[in-house]
């Protein structure tokens, strides 16, 4: 007797535990397989019925990049509901798409789910190397090398695309002192209708330079009568500043500002006069000023300044729109450790 009371209990609370969902989808998930990503966007359809009169629909909250329509009801109770995602990059992808209902005065919710995954889009070489030199096709109309330092050699390796039937060799390279270049295989042969590497080696402490810098390599086949593989590169270059800790602060060159002056010639012509001075205990080096279009750089009296030793540089400003009101700026890099740039702002307001 005992055995059957036991069962009895257990298969109430069964019951008890047991929810009809008020909604059946014939499939709540799909997987569509392997597509390409420009098979997108993709749409798939989700039967479903209603089993409970008092159940209804109030709401479909879709996953990111999808959209998401109910239609074809029928007196409420069938129905579809159509998913579009519209994919945006490669790889595996699981979007859940969440039906909210209500059941009386009780409201609830399920989803339904759409997976994939996505191959990478075949790009034609043009594509993925938009800009043309010659016969040659590069992903950047400039070769960049960003912010670097004087100090120490930047590696930069680039991807070019021969787009000629035949293998283009190169016979000889014009390159600055301070820039080298590598093949990464054969070398000075750019393979046809192939992906071809370059390496190249900038040293900036050789070029001693400062600020935003261009330069250039052409390279020379045996027939070339002209510069037809012409490279360009860009970069800004910044004073090398070593880790604080390493610094003897009682022992550097500092940079001070002490004047800034906006003036007026004998010709009625707006000047700038900028005083600098090194309150620091060893030489400020002075390496380069750089400033607006506006200004115009008329004289530096000294370059290098002794400790306490003061120096003044004068610049010019072109005619501007009457009633310009704006801030130039000048830049100034020097070997202070503590700030190798210095940037001033000088306000002015044209007459």
């Amino acid at each position: 007797m005992k055995y059957w009371i036991c069962l009895a209990i257990s298969l109430f609370s069964s019951i008890i535990i047991i929810k009809a969902q008020p909604i059946v989808f014939k499939v709540d998930s799909i997987y569509v397989g392997r597509l390409k990503i420009n098979d997108f966007p993709l749409t798939r359809i989700f039967e479903y019925q209603i089993l409970d009169d008092s159940t209804e629909i109030v709401e479909v909250q879709p996953d990111c990049a999808c959209s998401a329509l109910l239609e074809n009801q029928y007196e409420k109770k069938r129905g579809s509901l159509q998913v579009t995602f519209d994919a945006y990059k490669a790889g595996s992808f699981l979007k859940k798409i969440k039906i909210i209902y209500k059941v009386k005065e009780n409201t609830d919710s399920t989803f339904v789910v759409l997976a994939g995954y996505i191959e990478p889009f075949d790009t034609e070489p043009f594509m993925q190397f938009p800009f043309s030199i010659g016969k040659l096709r590069t992903q950047s109309k400039n070769i960049n090398l960003g912010i670097i330092t004087n100090q120490g050699v930047v590696r930069k390796n680039i991807l070019i695309y021969n787009d000629a039937p035949y293998d283009i060799i190169i016979d000889s390279i014009y390159t600055p002192p301070y820039l080298e270049i590598v093949w990464k295989e054969s070398p000075r042969i750019f393979k046809a209708k192939q992906i071809n590497e370059i390496t190249l080696f900038y040293h900036p402490e050789i070029k001693n330079d400062f600020g935003y810098s261009v330069d250039d390599f052409v390279l020379f086949t045996k027939d070339t009568s002209f510069l037809e593989y012409h490279f360009t590169i860009t970069a800004t270059i910044r004073q090398y500043t070593p880790p604080l800790d390493q610094i003897d602060i009682y022992n550097i060159p500092q940079l001070y500002i002490k004047e800034l002056e906006v003036s007026y010639d004998a010709e009625h012509n707006p000047i700038v006069e900028l005083f600098i001075k090194n309150i620091g205990n060893q030489s400020l080096i002075i390496y380069e000023i750089e400033h607006d279009e506006i200004l115009e750089l008329i004289s530096l009296d000294k370059s290098v300044l002794m400790p306490q030793e003061e120096a003044m540089a004068v610049f010019k400003i072109k005619p501007i729109k009457k009633n310009h009101m704006n801030e130039l700026q000048i830049v100034v890099f020097s070997n202070a450790p503590l700030e190798p740039l210095r940037k001033v702002n000088v306000p002015f307001k044209a007459k």
